[in-house]
């Protein structure tokens, strides 16, 4: 759903090029917890991944790809401030349900549409 961003520095295109694998994985993850807990932050999918570093540039790609939209509605983040809440475009909701269905066959489908974001994990560990 896109290239990672980079300036003409060589650390940015080396950081680039060393997220490049990982892209695809990490924006699986992001559709799947949107799937399964529409209105998320940017933060609450850091929380609900369990990642470290935050999702926010692969949610941003999936955004431009058209994949993610803005869902209108704010909440508040720990910083006390109003943030986005994020849900899936209907192409998004497909292409979600096209990464539960190729891996149907390791997960019951039930279990992956309750708790996405815990296949997420096991799908695209």
């Amino acid at each position: 759903a896109g290239e990672p961003p980079s300036v003409d520095r060589p650390t940015s295109r080396a950081a680039a090029e060393a997220i490049k694998p990982k892209v695809a994985n990490l924006q699986g993850r992001v559709l799947l917890a949107l799937y399964s807990q529409p209105g998320l932050s940017d933060e609450g999918l850091d929380r609900v991944l369990g990642l470290i570093k935050p999702c926010r540039p692969r949610r941003r790609e999936l955004e431009i790809a058209g994949y993610v939209k803005d869902s209108g509605e704010r909440c508040e983040g720990s910083s006390g401030l109003k943030t986005i809440c994020w849900i899936l475009t209907a192409k998004g909701e497909t292409k979600a349900r096209e990464l539960i269905n190729e891996n149907a066959p390791r997960y019951e489908r039930g279990v992956l549409r309750r708790s996405g974001y815990d296949a997420a994990r096991r799908i695209f560990a």
